[in-house]
């Protein structure tokens, strides 16, 4: 595994880290926290040279799975809804950006489903 991969991962261990830790003020933060915490870990894993292939394939079903299911909340979106952090009150920006955080975690981790099977195969 090269550094600069394992520097990436990192890097989006330190990302998913900090979208747990912003949570705390959502409706529903908990299974927001734990989608976070999920990707962090194995990202972690990751930037530390391991690649366990179950934990991360379990982690990028169930993401996917869950992405699949706020994908309508990105059809007719705009991404105004990426202008602030802050809760505005509008429920649709908030369903923006909470889709658009899992498709960034279901793509990460898809990165690494892809290079933990190849490593299985050497």
């Amino acid at each position: 595994m090269s550094p600069v991969f394992r520097a990436l991962s990192g890097i989006f261990a330190a990302i998913f880290l900090f979208g747990a830790a912003v949570q705390w003020n959502d409706p529903d933060p908990l299974r927001w926290i734990a989608a976070y915490l999920a990707g962090a870990v194995v990202s972690g894993a990751a930037a530390f040279g391991q690649l366990p292939t179950a934990p991360i394939a379990v982690v990028f079903a169930a993401l996917g799975v869950w992405a699949a299911l706020w994908a309508p909340a990105l059809a007719d979106s705009s991404l105004d809804a990426m202008q602030s952090f802050g809760m505005s009150g509008a429920r649709q920006e908030e369903e923006v950006r909470e889709a658009w955080g899992l498709l960034v975690l279901v793509g990460w981790t898809a990165v690494l489903l892809v290079l933990a099977l190849r490593g299985r195969g050497r």
